[in-house]
């Protein structure tokens, strides 16, 4: 009977050593993956600041859905950062169907108020609970106003919770934004915003290399209510969330932040460029090269550009049309596939609203990856540039028929802003539309 109840006790003791060793496994390979950087590649392409995502990959974007105290609407945000020996260069694409922005742009302080969002930088990475001397905070609401704080030493030192300088850093900065929808509007509904931001890695003491390593947090603050905050009791507000990629609502804490580090490296354009930059010699050879190539790029172009007006008086874009060519003729190496062809047609039903690429991939029956890869494959391009092509196809034919204001035009394919529709007609077509009404005129 002993020797039993000591069986029964060695036993039980295994038991718990296995079921501890195990617990730790889960355990470290938990916080292996919560804790893996945030892996940020060289822009060997020129990004513009803009508001405009053209410039972007955001196949492998950062996601963020966030929620809060009486927010019922589940809106969400795909982040992106890259660098260059100049530059960080930072990427929000936020979904947002209520825009608003009610706080008057020199209130910097309380831009946080508005839709907008903010990014945080532990430029030394030696920061621990609290923000110090070498901590960037970079404040941005959907209107392009921004606001930039830094770590301040003395409210270090009287303990303050948040101890940053309540003042505008010199910082060398840009930022954009860009809205699609109407702001302070509750009767509608909107599509979100776009803020782009490029940060001068001197201005923060950063010198960039492969490997430099360092903390950051992407944030988002989301208000969906035209309450006056001034005259509401501290404490939490109905329809207005603020939120990290994390999923705190704590913001400036950097224990909170994520690790991020700088990978690839320059492109051998690249570095041929910042070889030979002051051997005037290889540069005349090379400019003298590539002003050959363009001199020949753009005379096929401009001749293209002179049968815009008369393809597009026809009802077709020349761009379009080498993706849906109306009859199949037996020198095409196969044929637009079906999903493709319904994902036009779907557009054009609902191009008076704006269409986003995770609703046309549920149309579809596919998932967004999928309608990605189909589009990256056949079409060598995205979700985003087919919706918006087939929209300014839409909008080419209106205003082919006369009878149509660039404005109403604009309004008619789910375009809220003409003077936006105009940058972006241009963007594809290399002429402005009302330089296409000068030409149908004429």
């Amino acid at each position: 009977m002993k020797d039993f109840y000591h069986f029964n006790l060695i036993t039980l003791i295994v038991r718990l050593l296995l079921i501890l060793s195990v617990s730790c496994w889960f355990s470290q390979n938990l916080h292996s993956q919560t804790d893996a950087p945030c892996l940020i590649p060289y822009a060997n392409n020129s990004i513009t600041i803009d508001g405009l995502s053209d410039d972007w990959d955001m196949t492998d974007a950062l996601t963020l859905n966030f929620t809060g105290q009486g927010h019922p609407y589940d809106n969400s945000c795909f982040m992106k950062l890259a660098w260059d020996d100049l530059n960080l260069y930072g990427i929000y694409l936020v979904r947002d169907i209520y825009l608003v922005g009610l706080e008057n742009p020199k209130a910097y302080h309380r831009l946080h108020y508005n839709d907008g969002i903010e990014f945080y930088i532990d430029s030394r990475n030696n920061s621990r609970d609290k923000m110090d001397i070498d901590d960037y905070q970079f404040l941005i609401d959907c209107r392009g106003n921004s606001a930039i704080f830094k770590g301040d030493r003395l409210d270090m030192m009287l303990k303050h919770n948040v101890p940053k300088e309540w003042g505008i850093a010199n910082i060398t900065f840009q930022c954009a934004a860009v809205c699609t929808g109407t702001m302070n509007k509750m009767n509608d509904l909107d599509s979100g915003y776009v803020v782009e931001f490029a940060i001068s890695w001197s201005s923060i003491g950063v010198r960039p290399s492969r490997e430099t390593t360092f903390k950051i947090d992407f944030c988002v603050n989301d208000n969906d209510t035209l309450v006056d905050f001034h005259s509401l009791p501290p404490g939490p507000v109905d329809h207005y969330v603020f939120q990290s990629i994390k999923g705190s609502h704590d913001f400036g804490f950097p224990a909170n932040w994520i690790s991020a580090k700088l990978t690839g490296k320059p492109s051998f354009v690249t570095r041929l460029q910042k070889k030979y930059n002051k051997e005037w010699l290889y540069l005349f050879f090379l400019t003298f090269v590539l002003a050959i190539f363009i001199l020949i790029y753009f005379s096929l172009r401009v001749r293209q550009l002179k049968n815009i007006p008369e393809k597009i008086t026809m009802g077709t874009s020349p761009l379009l049309d080498a993706l849906f060519p109306e009859t199949e003729t037996p020198g095409h190496a196969k044929s637009t596939p079906p999903v493709i062809l319904k994902a036009r047609e779907y557009v054009l039903t609902h191009v008076d609203r704006p269409v986003q690429a995770e609703e046309l991939a549920r149309e579809m029956a596919v998932s967004l990856r999928q309608l990605q890869r189909i589009f990256r494959e056949h079409l060598d391009s995205t979700p985003i540039t087919f919706i918006v092509l087939i929209k300014l196809e839409k909008a080419a034919t209106l205003l082919k028929e006369g009878n149509t204001t660039i404005a109403e035009a604009a309004y008619q394919v789910g375009f809220n802003d003409p003077a936006y529709f105009s940058r972006v007609f241009k963007k594809y077509f290399n002429i402005t539309p009302s330089t296409f009404l000068d030409r149908k005129k004429g």
